[in-house]
């Protein structure tokens, strides 16, 4: 008895750990691509802070830094493969807190799971996740106006 406790106890914890190898291997190449993305736009792009780096993966993946620029202008840049493919001001978009609102408006709600910038199609976008009736709802709108652009649900087990 005493050989099958101290079995199972090893088989458990060499799952434990297997499964945070995997975990922090997985996690690994992105921590280390924003942190590649922040230096180099701090280095190239004439901006004074990152604030933060937000990655979305639609069709391709994209990063969305949060900067402010060495002229004091507040800025999304998305930046794909390595290049900044597209720029927004600040003032010319919806704020996360603006964006979120609405989509608690919208779908009267209590709370927004997660709200995150993003880029697809030519299109600056948030990412509006949420819980409605035991369903996941993944909903995209336009960053720059909060026009809605598509939505879909996966149902909760």
């Amino acid at each position: 008895m005493r050989r099958l406790f101290l079995g199972a106890g090893l088989i458990i914890f060499l799952l434990l750990g297997i499964g945070l190898i995997l975990f922090f291997t997985a996690h690994h190449p992105v921590a280390k691509e924003v942190e590649t993305i922040e230096e180099d736009l701090l280095a190239q792009e004439e901006v004074e802070t990152v604030r933060n780096v937000d990655y979305y993966y639609g069709e391709t993946a994209v990063y969305t830094a949060d900067v402010v620029r060495n002229n004091g202008s507040e800025e999304w840049f998305f930046v794909q493969d390595d290049s900044v493919v597209k720029k927004i001001k600040k003032e010319n978009g919806l704020s996360r807190a603006d964006a979120e609102s609405m989509v608690l408006d919208r779908f009267d709600l209590d709370n927004v799971r997660s709200m995150k910038p993003g880029f697809e199609d030519g299109q600056a976008l948030y990412e509006a996740t949420f819980e409605m009736n035991n369903i996941l709802y993944f909903y995209y709108m336009s960053l720059e106006d909060g026009e809605f652009i598509k939505r879909y649900s996966v149902q909760k087990s």
